[in-house]
């Protein structure tokens, strides 16, 4: 396997550990002092629950990279289909979608060196 290929692979799971660590520091400081007056709606009960399955499927693309990658980019996309926010918003949705779409490069940048073996 080439260098870059663990590379890419390294730095999937790395960026995966980071944001699911920083998510899990969002959520704990929003439990001990919630910012909202009044309960949630439920559009932003599944902008939450999205977005929850979309960091939680990252931990998953230890093991299963393209599945995991895929089903945290459907999950990232819906939620900004339905939650409208800022420019900057989606800018951190895309930071939050790095680490998924470097599990789908790694899946497919394996699979080719692994038929391009197979072939020879």
């Amino acid at each position: 396997m080439p260098v870059w290929v663990s590379i890419l692979r390294w730095t999937a799971r790395v960026g995966a550990l980071l944001v699911v660590g920083a998510y899990a520091t969002l959520m704990i400081g929003e439990m001990a002092g919630p910012q909202l007056s009044g309960g949630p709606t439920v559009l932003e009960w599944a902008g939450i629950a999205l977005l929850t399955m979309a960091v939680v499927t990252l931990i998953f693309g230890w093991w299963w990279e393209w599945q995991a990658g895929l089903l945290s980019l459907a999950a990232l996309a819906i939620h900004a289909a339905l939650i409208h926010g800022s420019r900057t918003y989606h800018r951190v949705l895309l930071v939050i979608a790095t680490p998924a779409i470097l599990f789908c490069l790694d899946w497919a940048a394996r699979s080719r060196f692994r038929r391009a073996m197979r072939q020879q």
